[in-house]
């Protein structure tokens, strides 16, 4: 794993070989279905315990790693389900981007060597903790939820009608924000949703996350930010839907619904948060490279 001097998330090792492994994933048929068996069979013939369970509540006691087969929302899906194990998770890609996977399927033979070996790198990936109020049908508040996200957090109209949105950061006022939302995202979430909204990639050696707008208006008679702001930790922001009762706001959190008509929403850092493995001598920006801009093109 590739480590800037100054980096703040230094790949680690695992204490040894594992014991017990959780497999999620690969159901459906065809080509996921095939890589999902064929970890089985390997890691069972490697003298691993492999289980199969879909919430943490299935096993009474914790695995030692996680395997996840199929793109990056199984793999977001497997942390909310397993994160309070806090175990390391290993991502088969066998899905279309693949951005987070450790390996793609035809190197599922090499993922079991390092995996029965307990060869594979660490790397620690902060999370964002949202506390967000809904509303009611009526447009009564419910009871706060938290939710912890990996990749990002997006409020985004759910109507066809704009969204006027108070914005703080660190309780500094930054505007009201006049468009169709807002994306907070982690550095790992800075290549999806946020990036394609504008957004600069974050590395993920970096402690910042980074504010994108979504088809934001320009008004000569309202205070706007139209620039994605890159914040540090300790900076929380607050989001706050302005209009809820004529013009309602979808909270998503790493790709599910966490509430269709919100009223606030509270985002702060979390540092400490999940744990990803990936073979040695994984390359975040060849990574970027394979996956986001192509090859280069071919001398001569």
């Amino acid at each position: 794993m590739e480590r800037d001097a100054r980096a703040s998330r230094p790949a680690r090792h695992p204490a040894g070989p594992p014991r017990r492994v959780v497999l999620f994933g690969g159901w459906s048929q065809g080509p996921r279905e095939k890589a999902r068996q064929r970890l089985i069979d390997a890691l069972v013939s490697g003298g691993l315990e492999v289980a199969t369970p879909q919430v943490a509540t299935d096993l009474a006691e914790k695995p030692d790693l996680v395997v996840t087969v199929g793109g990056d929302g199984t793999l977001l899906d497997a942390v909310r389900r397993f994160r309070v194990w806090d175990v390391p998770f290993f991502s088969v890609n066998a899905g279309h981007l693949g951005f987070l996977s450790a390996v793609s399927m035809d190197q599922v033979d090499l993922a079991v060597e390092h995996i029965r070996a307990g060869t594979w790198v660490e790397v620690e990936a902060p999370l964002l903790r949202v506390v967000a109020r809904p509303a009611g049908p009526d447009g009564e508040e419910l009871a706060p939820r938290e939710i912890f996200c990996l990749n990002d957090v997006v409020v985004e109209r759910a109507s066809p009608r704009t969204l006027t949105l108070a914005v703080d950061v660190a309780d500094l006022e930054m505007a009201p924000v006049v468009g169709d939302g807002l994306v907070v995202a982690t550095p790992l979430g800075s290549t999806a949703y946020a990036r394609a909204a504008g957004g600069p990639m974050i590395h993920p050696s970096l402690a910042a996350f980074q504010v994108v707008g979504l088809n934001l208006h320009h008004s000569a008679h309202t205070r706007y930010v139209d620039t994605p702001m890159v914040l540090p930790p300790g900076h929380d922001l607050q989001i706050v839907n302005l209009r809820p009762h004529d013009r309602p706001a979808r909270l998503t959190a790493d790709g599910m619904v966490a509430a269709e008509n919100f009223l606030n929403c509270t985002v702060s850092w979390i540092d400490s948060g999940v744990r990803l493995a990936y073979l040695p001598g994984f390359s975040y920006l060849k990574r970027a490279e394979a996956v986001l801009w192509g090859p280069p093109p071919a001398q001569g």
